[in-house]
C-alpha cells in the first residue's frame, strides 16, 4: 500500500508504469502510462472535486484481486473518498 497526500503516485501492474497526477486546484487527477518514460502515453482524466491524497492498493492486498486506486476529497463542510480500478 502507498499513501501519498503529494502531487504524484507511481505504481506498476502486471509490467506497466503508471503515473498518478492529482491536480487540487482544477478537480482532476490524471493516469498516464510512463513505462516508457520518454514518451508517457495520457491514459485517462478522473474528475473529483478536490483531491487532497492518493491511496493505492496493490492487488495482492486486495481480496478481489485488482488494483485500485483510491482519492480522497475535501469539501467545506465533508470529506468522500472514489474508488477506482482497471
Amino acid at each position: 500500500m502507498l499513501f501519498l497526500a503529494l502531487k504524484s503516485a507511481t505504481f506498476t501492474v502486471n509490467d506497466t508504469a503508471y503515473a498518478i497526477v492529482r491536480l487540487e486546484r482544477s478537480g482532476d487527477v490524471l493516469v498516464y502510462n510512463i513505462t516508457d518514460v520518454f514518451n508517457p502515453v495520457f491514459i485517462q482524466r478522473l474528475r473529483n472535486t478536490s483531491p487532497e491524497g492518493l491511496l493505492i492498493i496493490d492487488a495482492a492486498d486486495n481480496p478481489n484481486g485488482k488494483t485500485l486506486l483510491v482519492v480522497s476529497n475535501e469539501f467545506p463542510d465533508e470529506a468522500t473518498l472514489n474508488i477506482y480500478t482497471k
